[in-house]
């Protein structure tokens, strides 16, 4: 498929004259759009890209920011966070996961509505993680959503709160995100290719998070797993799963064994699609080829049994609409992205 730019993605802009004067921050700007091969060389082979277009500056002795998606930092996160825990202390609790290669903190999440341990104890386990690759920030602003809706006060919510614990990892690669690396972490690594045999020190997010997991699984009571990512290829919302009746292939004409529990696997993201104008059906695929066998859903599913394993992608771009064309996300299509999710969550549960 053609690079996002060649589908109508443009650049965003942060003018700190423009949030001073209009309170507008980041928004999309830049005029001929080109995206190509430059003839550079990879080890690999294939060619390096080159990214132009052509922009005028609103205003003189400015200073301006230029972005692929919406950022959102490491510091953005922990000042939600403590803004969530002090707003919430009743049903938000804040814990460290593990320390990174940099000595970053990776928190983790834990919303259920209050009660007593026994009963806390039986309640089923939501599990979500973001931002393993850290350019992917539009992850962010969709688990931000996910976070508010569980925490907010409609009667969906609470009715969530009372039968289910949620645990999320906000930020699975901090390291990555404050030194500004698109893919890997400090190690170089891929983390989302680590989940098979991840290293306690160069992968520590992984392996504690995975460690956690393993345990969790021992009282049988996680449901699910969504690993949230942002897709620089495609348009739309999606949902990657897995195919228990024929790993590695897609071939639904030959169900025979598993024939239930690809049923619904295949329900879920399903009803997601009728429910939440953003998601595109066709984009979503349940196999676990090669390239993927290592990723956190396709492990989670494999290892822990835990047939509800999804990766969420959302395009940095946007989607298509009819009589429209391309329309791009803001932050808070993403953030409703997250709270669809958790509606047809409940429906579906």
């Amino acid at each position: 498929e053609r690079p996002l730019y060649q589908q109508g993605l443009r650049p965003l802009m942060w003018s700190e004259k423009d949030v001073a004067a209009t309170g507008i921050g980041w928004h999309r700007v830049g005029e001929k759009v080109c995206y190509f091969e430059n003839g550079t060389r990879r080890r690999s082979g294939a060619n390096h890209y080159t990214l132009s277009f052509e922009l005028v500056f609103p205003h003189e002795d400015d200073c301006c920011f230029l972005a692929m998606c919406f950022p959102y930092t490491f510091s953005q996160l922990h000042k939600d966070m403590n803004t969530l825990c002090a707003e919430h202390p009743e049903m938000v609790k804040r814990t460290l996961l593990c320390t990174t290669l940099a000595g970053n903190n990776c928190d983790m999440l834990t919303i259920t509505s209050p009660a007593p341990q026994h009963v806390i104890d039986e309640r089923k386990i939501l599990v979500f993680s973001g931002r393993v690759h850290p350019g992917e920030s539009n992850a962010s602003w969709i688990v931000k959503g996910i976070i508010q809706f569980i925490v907010g006060d409609t009667a969906l919510a609470k009715a969530l709160r009372e039968n289910f614990v949620f645990l999320i990892v906000p930020m699975l690669n901090p390291d990555g995100v404050i030194n500004g690396h698109y893919r890997v972490a400090l190690s170089g690594h891929d983390l989302n290719r680590m989940w098979v045999k991840p290293d306690r020190e160069k992968h520590a997010t992984v392996w504690h998070l995975k460690e956690f997991l393993m345990k969790l699984c021992e009282t049988n009571r996680p449901l699910l797993y969504i690993d949230v990512h942002g897709h620089s290829i495609k348009r739309n919302v999606f949902m990657y799963g897995c195919n228990s009746a024929a790993f590695g292939t897609s071939n639904f004409g030959h169900i025979n064994q598993h024939k239930e529990w690809f049923h619904r696997e295949l329900a879920l993201p399903r009803l997601f699609s009728e429910r939440c104008a953003f998601l595109s059906w066709k984009d979503c695929h349940f196999d676990i080829d090669k390239s993927k066998a290592h990723t956190g859903r396709s492990v989670v599913f494999r290892e822990f049994g835990i047939v509800h394993s999804y990766t969420l992608e959302a395009s940095v771009c946007g989607t298509e609409r009819p009589g429209l064309g391309l329309v791009h996300f803001s932050t808070a299509d993403f953030e409703a992205v997250g709270a669809d999710f958790l509606r047809v969550v409940a429906e579906y549960a």
